[in-house]
């Protein structure tokens, strides 16, 4: 009897041990995370710039869920601050002259690209918060699916709005690829569906009339990436009679058949159109 008991403890000893390793391994893991986690909240209060830079990125590569409230809440501080910053800058820089003459040297900073990059991070930690009261500022200073994803539906309106209303090209053109984004299958992140996603195939829909043909043409590409079989009669139509076209002169030995002195026309928006249609149409097939 007591050699069963012993072969029972032996055996529940062999069990039980990877268990116990692997729990003080993951406490391990979990220690060093929160050392690092404090170790940068202290630099995101320092005056350094670099030393902030390093900081905001290492909790832009976090989880959301790995993210403290006290990071959410600091990084949504330096983010209003910052936009308080960057209005300035716009205001000087929207005035005739160099930017380097016009606007004061402690906001010049905000015109290079290591700004840019941590301006950057520094939304993508905004943007894990799901706090409401940045989503509106995110859409007018950063308008990026990564970020604006995790708001989910309450994005979805503003960004239409975007669309059916600026006046910059590149601000609808971002606007598009967000709500492509927003109706594309992911295994993670916001996949629009019932109310909402036929909201965003309208405004799609209705954007195709455009008469910049640098919208239409954004607008084709994201139709067919978005996976959206619905798309197929828009892009056929688009693909047969849109008209933004452009000249060139014939390649020799290419454009045989185009007569001497005859520019070559093509129509780059229904190229892009096709090409979009096989990308739904072979999806179609493989489902």
């Amino acid at each position: 009897m007591k050699k069963i008991l012993l072969a029972i403890s032996i055996i529940c000893f062999i069990f039980i041990l990877p268990s116990s390793k692997f729990i003080e391994g993951q406490t391990k893991v979990d220690s060093e995370l929160e050392k690092k986690i404090e170790e940068n909240y202290l630099k995101l209060q320092s005056l350094d710039f670099w030393e902030k830079y390093r900081a905001v990125y290492f909790f832009s590569q976090l989880k959301k869920e790995e993210l403290p409230q006290k990071v959410m809440d600091k990084a949504i501080d330096m983010f209003l601050k910052e936009i308080e910053r960057i209005k300035i800058f716009n205001e000087y820089a929207d005035k005739p002259g160099m930017i380097e003459e016009k606007v004061p040297k402690e906001l010049l900073e905000i015109n290079s690209q290591s700004y840019q990059q941590y301006y950057g991070y520094l939304c993508e930690i905004v943007g894990k918060s799901g706090d409401l009261r940045v989503l509106p500022l995110l859409v007018d200073y950063y308008l990026d699916s990564p970020v604006l994803i995790h708001f989910g539906k309450l994005a979805v309106e503003p960004v239409i709005n975007v669309l059916k209303t600026a006046d910059n090209p590149t601000r609808r053109t971002s606007a598009i690829s967000v709500l492509r984004d927003f109706l594309k299958d992911k295994e993670e992140g916001y996949v629009a569906s019932g109310e909402a996603r036929d909201k965003i195939k309208r405004a799609l829909i209705e954007a195709i009339s455009e008469k910049d043909h640098w919208t239409r043409g954004a607008l084709v590409k994201s139709l067919g990436d978005s996976g959206d079989r619905d798309f197929i009669p828009v892009l056929e139509k688009v693909a047969e009679s849109d008209p933004y076209e452009v000249e060139r002169d014939p390649i020799p030995g290419v454009d045989k058949d185009v007569p001497p002195g005859k520019k070559v026309i093509r129509y780059p928006i229904r190229t892009d159109a096709k090409k979009a249609l096989e990308k739904l149409k072979g999806k179609e097939k493989k489902n």
